[in-house]
């Protein structure tokens, strides 16, 4: 099934610190955050073709919550089309989101029929 999509993102990876996990940095070229969400989209039971994906607004996004300081977060927005792979996989992305800040509205998709 094809679907057209659009996903707001926060792309981060992880950064090692003495052998450990670390913390978390930002995604900041559009090469990077295109590699974060491509690698991702087999196991969110969907592919899409490289070519038919845009990142069609990037930047940054403050966020702030009472008692605490505000957070800069890099943001990309992807749109285009998709192949959904395996259907239960995509349900769970479609109702739990993809990748961080979704208190915030990241990592939502919305879909539409082709």
């Amino acid at each position: 099934e094809e679907l057209r999509f659009r996903l707001v993102t926060n792309s981060v990876h992880a950064v090692m610190e003495d052998g450990k996990r670390g913390s978390e940095k930002p995604h900041i070229t559009a090469e990077f955050q295109k590699k974060f969400f491509m690698e991702r989209t087999i196991k969110n039971g969907f592919e899409v073709n490289e070519d038919e994906v845009n990142i069609v607004e990037r930047g940054f996004e403050i966020l702030r919550k009472s008692g605490s300081k505000p957070v800069k977060v890099v943001k990309a927005t992807f749109e285009g089309v998709l192949t959904v792979v395996d259907e239960d996989k995509f349900k769970l992305l479609l109702e739990s989101g993809f990748g961080k800040k979704k208190a915030y509205g990241f990592g939502l998709m919305t879909v539409i029929p082709i």
